[in-house]
């Protein structure tokens, strides 16, 4: 799912050259409308050509220039949909699991280069972080889940031995519901680890349903919970909720198409396949909520 973030990242990079293209070209600086305009232009001509995106959806906000832009557009054979329509935010929702794992730090109740292993029971990091026979459990600190350096294997993506690559099973086994331990048993029977802890970076999905997991042990509560408890309700986004686990405070209304492999997996068991790597469902203006809230503690903490 990672790869449809990178994807819209170039779309919008593109964009940008484009809008510079443009002020170059005229030799003019141009004004906030027609740059909008333009953009608003160059999104419609972007899901309108390329099948693969079944809806676009972009928000460009700030405050001090006085935008707030919202491009909402569905693809070809595509549900209608506008800017508070609710989405599986897939990757993005990693940025939550690490914002609750940076809360806990800033509490005192873990600390980054503290070995994961001190909060799992014993057995259950087994055969998670082999290299080569050297098992490095002991090793893996919630600094190396974060940054995706502890070099473990990632279920989503990676390959997998002697079973179904998780992208065709959740198609094949649409009402098969994913549990955390499901995902890491995963990695444990069916994958190996990539290199010892701290000697590179390899993404890991799986890593973040350990961090996940590490939430829930440090504080007693379920990951969930700690999502509302934590963010969701002090940034009133009331229309964001973790999916197949709780509800958002506004009526639910229908979410997005989520394609994978050209099967729509919104309404299937399945799409239980993300939790702490990225289950959760939001709008554009929940997650506007989220980056402004996001970016203004990094700023005082960058300026004290």
């Amino acid at each position: 799912m990672k790869k449809w973030i990178k994807r819209l990242a170039l779309i919008l990079g593109l964009i940008l050259l484009a809008g510079v293209g443009i002020v170059g070209w005229m030799s003019r600086p141009i004004n906030k409308e027609d740059a909008l305009k333009s953009i608003d232009n160059m999104l419609e001509k972007e899901v309108t050509k390329n099948q693969k995106i079944p809806h676009g959806l972009v928000k460009i906000t700030s405050p001090q220039l006085d935008i707030d832009f919202t491009f909402a557009q569905a693809g070809a054979g595509s549900q209608s949909v506008d800017g508070e329509t609710p989405f599986h935010v897939a990757s993005i929702g990693k940025t939550f699991t690490a914002t609750i794992i940076m809360q806990l730090v800033e509490e005192g109740m873990i600390t980054l280069d503290q070995p994961i292993a001190a909060h799992f029971e014993e057995g259950f990091l087994e055969e998670l972080f082999v290299v080569e026979g050297v098992d490095y459990q002991d090793q893996v600190t919630v600094r190396h889940l974060l940054g995706h350096t502890s070099g473990l294997a990632d279920y989503f993506e990676d390959p997998v031995a002697g079973g179904v690559d998780t992208r065709e099973r959740i198609i094949l086994q649409t009402q098969e519901h994913w549990t955390p331990e499901t995902m890491v048993n995963l990695t444990r029977n069916h994958q190996t680890a990539f290199f010892p802890p701290g000697v590179d970076i390899h993404y890991s999905d799986t890593g973040y349903i350990l961090l996940g997991l590490l939430a829930e042990s440090v504080t007693s509560r379920p990951f969930h919970d700690l999502l509302h408890d934590r963010i969701f309700h002090p940034l009133s986004m009331e229309d964001t909720y973790l999916m197949f686990y709780s509800e958002p405070a506004n009526p639910k209304r229908p979410m997005g198409h989520v394609w994978v492999n050209g099967v729509d997996l919104r309404e299937e068991k399945s799409l239980s396949v993300d939790w702490s790597g990225g289950g959760i469902v939001s709008t554009l203006d929940d997650l506007t909520a989220f980056t402004f809230a996001l970016n203004r503690v990094s700023w005082y903490q960058r300026h004290p």
